[in-house]
């Protein structure tokens, strides 16, 4: 059905000339199975076929079209798109934090780094990996719901279902409001305020029960002093938020309890940013622990390819300073910038 991808063109802000684009790959795609399950998985593998494949960056219908490639939420939509136009309806989950095969690459990488790492000289990360396959940040990822039991994952050429924290059904348009989510916050990191909120409110149109969305509401709300906004979004949060380490850390942010910081790391102990604010509440009680886990936490952003270890630099600098010495830090932002 034609709806499914026109939505898509919609949120993804694209020219309707990419239609052309979406109607020439179909042309390629093959019967499919009257099964949910076969057809999800022919049309993932004939997309491979025709060369696409995994881009951290690619969600929107244009980019994804181009680049034949696109990440967790924009290969899972073009899938249910090109299901749409035969005839089904795809149905999607939003899971937090995929228990995939990076996941897995993640705690030996965490693990060898803590036997690695000397606690009484640790070594910060001094320069960003360029082709990271690690995330180290609990991310809302994408799958498709072929019959309420199996969930396909499209980023991967294998078919077997994920682990996960959580998960919360989704229609195709509900899945779209991820997409505006995304869109906002790309516009917020360019300094775009205005379009990033405007964003936000059209993905709260398609899905509004979308607790991330809320808690960049209120993220933007604080830093703009609108406490009445602030408080109204948080609240919307808290009554849509879930279970898991995403969110228990948004709460940390929101309120500085660190209950909520511990319990972000027990779900997800290798969660980067957790880890680093985890450093800062120790920064002056345990001198120590706080220099070891800021240490780990700068080879788990540099490690990344979801965080910018400069971030990481710039959100902690003054607790780093105190406790690396500024002549190091300076040494190795300038570094970072050059």
């Amino acid at each position: 059905m034609a709806e499914f991808i026109d939505n898509y063109i919609r949120a993804s802000g694209a020219k309707s000339s990419v239609r052309t684009e979406f109607h020439s790959l179909i042309s390629r795609i093959p019967s499919l199975s009257s099964n949910p399950l076969d057809a999800a998985i022919q049309v993932k593998e004939a997309l491979y076929n025709a060369g696409f494949s995994y881009d951290a960056d690619s969600y929107l219908v244009q980019d994804v079209l181009k680049r034949k490639a696109g990440n967790c939420l924009g290969l899972p939509l073009l899938v249910g798109a090109v299901m749409g136009e035969f005839g089904f309806t795809p149905k999607y989950q939003l899971v937090v934090n995929p228990q995939d095969e990076v996941s897995k690459l993640e705690r030996t990488f965490y693990e060898r780094l803590q036997q690695d790492m000397s606690y009484d000289v640790p070594e910060l990360a001094a320069r960003q990996e360029d082709f990271p396959i690690y995330r180290f940040v609990p991310l809302e990822h994408l799958v498709l719901d072929t019959n309420g039991k199996f969930f396909l994952e499209t980023t991967s050429h294998e078919h077997k279902p994920i682990g996960y924290e959580s998960a919360v059904p989704l229609t195709f348009n509900q899945a779209l409001s991820c997409v505006c989510k995304d869109q906002a916050i790309d516009l917020d990191n360019t300094g775009e305020d205005n379009r990033a909120i405007q964003a936000a409110r059209q993905g709260l149109k398609l899905w509004g029960d979308n607790c991330e969305i809320y808690a960049f509401l209120a993220q933007k709300a604080n830093e703009q002093g609108n406490r009445r906004r602030f408080e109204e979004n948080l609240g919307k949060f808290r009554e849509t938020r879930r279970k898991g380490s995403l969110f228990d850390f948004d709460e940390f942010l929101f309120t500085g309890d660190t209950n909520h910081l511990d319990a972000a790391l027990n779900a997800y102990p290798v969660y980067a940013q957790a880890v680093a604010n985890k450093a800062s509440t120790l920064a002056i009680s345990d001198f120590r622990e706080a220099k070891f886990l800021f240490a780990v936490a700068s080879h788990l952003y540099a490690n990344s390819s979801s965080l910018d270890l400069l971030d990481f630099y710039a959100t902690h600098k003054l607790n780093l300073e105190r406790l690396f010495g500024s002549s190091e830090i300076g040494e190795v932002i300038n570094r970072l910038v050059a």
